[in-house]
C-alpha cells in the first residue's frame, strides 16, 4: 500500500501465493476495505484497520484459474471477478470464507485447473472442474474468452442502468453483457408462469371435457324426456 501525497510505501503484505492482477476498493465512501485477486484462483478481502496482522478478513473461493480482475458494485456488498476459467463470479461480501476456515479447508490446496496451459498463447481446454468444491459465489457467467491478456470486467453504470448489467471484454473481439441478478429472476418467473400456464390449460382442458360430457349426456336423455312428458299432456 502507497501513500500518495507521501510518495512512499506505507506497507506491503504477502498475500497470495502468485502474482497479484488485480486491487480495488470495496466501497466507493470508505477506503477500509479492499480487495485482491490473483493468480492463485482466490479473490481475498482486506480490513485496511487491521493489515498489520497480514491475514485477510476473508477469502473467496470458487475459481479454478487465476483471477485476472476484481471490480467491485462500489456499496461494499457485492463484487465481480474475471478468471481464466473462462467465467466471471459475481460474490456477496457477506458470504465469504474467513481466512482460519480458509486454511483448514482441504479443498482450498487442491490443484483444480489445467495443467501445462498458459492462457498466453494456448486455447481453454475442457477443465477437470468448472469451480471448487467450496464454491461461495452467488452466480457465474459464461460464454467470454479470457484468453492473451487480463479481461477486465465491470458492473454497468449505476446512474444509467442501476448496475443491473455486467460487462466483460474478451479474447474474440467482443463485448459480452450479461444480466446480475434478473437474469435468475426472470427464469424463475418465466418457470413459475409456464408452470402456471400449463397447469390453468390443463384445468380449461379438463372443464371442457366435463363440459362436453354433460352436453352429451344432456343431448342423449332429451328425447326421452321429451316423450315422457307428451305422454304426459295426452292423459286425460
Amino acid at each position: 500500500m502507497f501513500d500518495v501525497e507521501a510518495r512512499k510505501r506505507v506497507l506491503r503484505i504477502q498475500g497470495h501465493h502468485d502474482d497479484v492482477n488485480a486491487v480495488a476498493f470495496a466501497d466507493a465512501g470508505s477506503s477500509n476495505v479492499l480487495l485482491s485477486g490473483s493468480d492463485d484462483s482466490f479473490v481475498k478481502v482486506w480490513d485496511r484497520r487491521s493489515l498489520s496482522g497480514g491475514k485477510p478478513a476473508g477469502v473467496l473461493p470458487g475459481h479454478t484459474e487465476g483471477v485476472t480482475y476484481v471490480s467491485p458494485k462500489g456499496d461494499g456488498r457485492y463484487c465481480i471477478s474475471n478468471a481464466k476459467d473462462q467465467s466471471v463470479k459475481l460474490w456477496d461480501l457477506r458470504s465469504l470464507v474467513s481466512s482460519s476456515d480458509c486454511e483448514r479447508d482441504p479443498t482450498n490446496r487442491m490443484d483444480v485447473g489445467l495443467t501445462h496451459w498458459d492462457y498466453r498463447n494456448a486455447t481453454y481446454r475442457k477443465p477437470r472442474f468448472q469451480q471448487r468444491p467450496n464454491d461461495c459465489s452467488v452466480m457465474t457467467y459464461r460464454g467470454h474468452a479470457v484468453l492473451q491478456t487480463l479481461i477486465r470486467c465491470h458492473f454497468s453504470p449505476a446512474a444509467t442502468t442501476g448496475q443491473q448489467y455486467i460487462y466483460s471484454g474478451s479474447a474474440d473481439g467482443r463485448i459480452h453483457v450479461s444480466m446480475r441478478q434478473v437474469i435468475s429472476a426472470c427464469a424463475s418467473a418465466d418457470h413459475t408462469a409456464s408452470r402456471s400456464g400449463r397447469s390453468m390449460a390443463a384445468s380449461c382442458r379438463s372443464s371442457t371435457a366435463t363440459r362436453r360430457r354433460r352436453c352429451t349426456s344432456l343431448a342423449r336423455a332429451l328425447p326421452a324426456a321429451t316423450a315422457r312428458w307428451r305422454r304426459t299432456r295426452r292423459r286425460p
